[in-house]
């Protein structure tokens, strides 16, 4: 009995395996650019009020998600109240405040570049080179 349970256990973590899907990069978004956060020591520790994207372009707009270290903006974005939009990891347009926003960079690596990437499972993210 013992041995049939272990099996069929083990018949059916390798289906999950099989049908597992890598997830690679499909693709560089070349109308997007790769942004940093500008935010001062004590904002980073805020962790009670960490800056966010907003639902629309309006300092009262609710919360959606807290900012990532880095946002992809399209380069064409302009400011509407002070916001511009922006995409999450999952495609969406969210707004994010121009005061958080500074061009990319890396302290460790000077020479790294950051590009906004869209993966295979639809999903978005970056990539970091030289």
């Amino acid at each position: 009995m013992m041995k049939s349970l272990a099996a069929s256990a083990l018949i059916l973590l390798s289906a999950g395996v099989a049908h597992a899907r890598e997830r690679a990069i499909a693709g560089a978004l070349s109308d997007y650019v790769c942004m940093g956060l500008n935010l001062t020591p004590q904002q980073r520790m805020d962790f009670a009020h960490p800056p966010s994207f907003k639902a629309s372009p309006d300092p009262a707009a609710p919360n959606v998600a807290p900012l990532p270290a880095q946002v992809a903006i399209r380069k064409d974005a302009r400011p509407t109240n002070g916001f511009v939009p922006a995409i999450n990891f999952a495609g969406r347009k969210m707004w994010v405040s121009t005061a958080f926003l500074t061009p990319y960079h890396s302290d460790s690596n000077p020479n790294a570049r950051c590009t906004a990437v869209k993966f295979t499972d639809n999903t978005y993210g970056f990539t970091y080179g030289q």
